[in-house]
C-alpha cells in the first residue's frame, strides 16, 4: 500500500513539473529594436499566448496613463479602428469597448474589457489585469464578438527615467481565421503596437 501510495505522490509531482516547465515554454519570435515578442502554445487553446517586452524611456506612472486612456487606444495599439470608455469603475479600474479591424473578407471583431491597475509597494512593480466581459453589451450587428481575452502588464522601474515593460495576452477571436491573419497577429501587431507605444512614451516631458 505504501508503494502504490509513493507511485501516485511521484506522478503526481512528474504533472505539475511538467505543466510548470509547458507554462514557461516562450519561443523567441523576433527579436528587433529592442522589442522581444515571445510565443507559446496554451494547453487548453488552440491558439499561442504572445509576451511582449521591451525597455521603454519614461515612468511607470506615464506607462499606466496611456494605458488608461483607452479612449486613445486605437491611436498606437496595432489594428485597432475604435476605442471607447463605457464606464468608468475608479481611478484604478475602468471597463471599455474596442474593435479589431480585421482585413476583407474577414469580419472585424469587437470586445469589451474590464482593466485594473495594482501597485506592488514593496518591489514597486506595477501590474495591469484586463479581461473580457462578453456579456456587459449586446452583440453588435456586423461585428464579431470576441469570446475570451486576457492580458498583462508588468511594470518594472529599472531608473527615475526607464522602466521594463512585460506584456502578456492571449485571446480567442472567435470564428475562423486564415493562417496569415493570425501570423500577423502574433509578430507584426505587437512589435507595431510598442513602436508606437515607444513615441508615445519619448514625446511626454518626465
Amino acid at each position: 500500500m505504501r508503494k502504490v501510495f509513493l507511485l501516485a505522490v511521484l506522478l503526481l509531482q512528474l504533472i505539475i513539473t511538467n505543466e510548470l516547465v509547458a507554462q514557461d515554454n516562450w519561443e523567441l519570435k523576433k527579436d528587433e529594436n529592442g522589442i522581444k515578442i515571445y510565443t507559446r502554445k496554451l494547453a487548453h487553446e488552440k491558439l499561442k499566448e504572445i509576451k511582449v517586452v521591451s525597455e521603454l524611456q519614461g515612468t511607470p506612472e506615464q506607462l499606466v496613463a496611456i494605458i488608461m486612456d483607452v479612449n486613445n487606444l486605437k491611436n498606437w495599439v496595432y489594428g485597432i479602428k475604435e476605442s471607447r470608455l463605457l464606464k468608468k469603475i475608479d481611478n484604478s479600474s475602468v471597463i471599455y469597448y474596442n474593435v479589431a479591424d480585421l482585413p476583407w473578407p474577414v469580419s472585424d471583431r469587437d470586445m469589451v474589457l474590464q482593466l485594473t491597475v495594482k501597485k506592488d509597494p514593496a518591489t514597486k512593480q506595477t501590474y495591469i489585469q484586463s479581461k473580457s466581459l462578453d456579456d456587459y453589451m449586446p452583440h453588435q450587428k456586423g461585428k464579431v464578438r470576441v469570446p475570451y481575452s486576457s492580458s498583462s502588464w508588468k511594470i518594472s522601474p529599472l531608473t527615475d527615467t526607464t522602466l521594463i515593460a512585460e506584456y502578456v495576452f492571449g485571446v480567442n477571436p472567435g470564428g475562423s481565421l486564415p493562417a496569415w491573419v493570425v501570423n500577423t497577429v502574433a509578430t507584426t501587431g505587437p512589435y507595431n503596437s510598442f513602436e508606437a507605444l515607444r513615441k508615445l512614451m519619448e514625446d511626454q516631458p518626465l
